[in-house]
């Protein structure tokens, strides 16, 4: 008899981007993989790989009374499909995912904390609630997977698990599908793409647009660059998904320049799924998050043998080295921001052996395929022992 396992997590989207190599990976490992999300645009692709999907709206946030309504959805669909083991994924939705686990009796409940939802700075209160909430889902859980190893030492400190209880998995790409090899896109095709002379620096950002992945302060940052580098564009690559709970409009970020032919250098292109072949003719890579978990963007820019720029925040501080794959950044500083872009665009010979170190941490620390290794057999560990028990 299969063993069955079920995946939680607010939107397919998500469990395209972070789950499916996952979720196929297991199945080939012999499980009967399901996955329980608000259904979208990626739902065809998990149904033609065999993976059963449950269409219900996992809450985001903390409205209470949506997530009785998903707690309740979700207990009756594990109460009936009796799943084996329940992995529940994102800040918000996880809590519903392992209460429901818990209340329809499932023998492991699996957690991954994917970042925390607060950070060093937050508000006393803010901080103690978002606390209280990990430590639930961590009691309820069988075993945690952290991304960060910034994570599980944050975790033990907190109180919110024990050391025996979690996991640091890091997280990871598929190094043969983001590599100068296998991309064999011609730079003026992209270009052509989205109205981009062939002679700019592109710099690229893959974030979606919230004010957590620190917008507000790159576009502040790029009425600085741009009097400095008049060739350079700035490439965003990301929408505002259903639910965010920080949206930014265009309109608003677009307001933040000041000049009309800068904001001519700016280009929003939306969702892509060809990310690999703009990163393989892009310049610089950024992202001036607020707070992350283990940034997968960056890995893949690094991979794509990409400098990088980032905040000197958990996770992303993980993934890149100040000086040598690229350029940390105080959160929230403008000026530092203007400045490690306005360096590396003008310094060719810098951007490269950035990317070069970039690609090679990337083959070192971030491989995907061991990512997901040690995940399975942490689950068949936890099954054999309670097949003994």
């Amino acid at each position: 008899m299969k063993r069955r396992i079920l995946q939680v997590c607010a939107v397919d989207s998500t469990a395209k981007n972070l789950l499916f190599e996952l979720m196929k990976a297991l199945k080939n490992d012999g499980f009967e993989v399901s996955l329980a999300c608000k259904k979208g645009k990626y739902y065809n692709i998990f149904v033609r790989n065999g993976i059963k999907f449950y269409d219900i709206s996992v809450a985001r946030g903390y409205n209470p009374i949506k997530h009785l309504i998903s707690i309740f959805k979700l207990t009756k669909l594990i109460r009936k499909e009796k799943f084996d083991v329940v992995h529940s994924h994102t800040t918000a939705a996880s809590l519903d995912g392992c209460i429901a686990a818990k209340l329809a009796g499932v023998p492991i409940i699996l957690y991954t904390i994917h970042g925390f939802g607060f950070t060093e700075n937050y508000p006393y209160i803010l901080k103690k609630f978002y606390i209280l909430v990990e430590r639930l889902k961590c009691r309820l859980s069988t075993l945690i997977f952290t991304q960060s190893e910034e994570d599980r030492i944050t975790a033990i400190k907190e109180g919110i698990t024990v050391p025996g209880k979690i996991l640091t998995i890091s997280n990871g790409i598929d190094l043969a599908k983001f590599s100068k090899e296998y991309t064999k896109i011609s730079k003026s095709k992209i270009y052509n793409k989205f109205g981009i002379p062939k002679d700019a620096i592109l710099l690229t950002i893959v974030a979606r647009l919230s004010r957590i992945k620190g917008y507000i302060d790159l576009f502040n940052a790029m009425n600085q660059v741009m009097k400095n580098v008049t060739n350079l564009y700035l490439l965003i690559v990301g929408g505002v998904p259903e639910g965010e709970p920080h949206p930014l409009s265009k309109e608003y970020l677009i307001s933040l320049i000041s000049n009309d032919e800068f904001k001519k250098r700016i280009v929003f292109a939306g969702v892509q799924d060809d990310v690999q072949d703009i990163l393989a003719v892009s310049d610089i890579f950024i992202l001036p998050s607020y707070k992350e978990g283990m940034p997968r963007s960056i890995i893949e820019a690094m991979a794509m043998e990409l400098p990088v720029i980032a905040t000197n925040i958990r996770g992303s501080r993980e993934e890149v080295v100040d000086g040598e794959t690229g350029i940390l950044v105080p959160v929230g500083d403008v000026n530092a921001l203007s400045n490690a872009v306005i360096k590396l665009a003008k310094d060719s010979k810098l951007r490269k052996t950035m990317g070069k170190k970039g690609r090679e941490r990337a083959e070192k620390y971030f491989d995907e395929s061991k990512v997901i290794e040690k995940q399975i057999m942490m689950i068949e560990r936890l099954l054999n022992e309670q097949v003994r028990v």
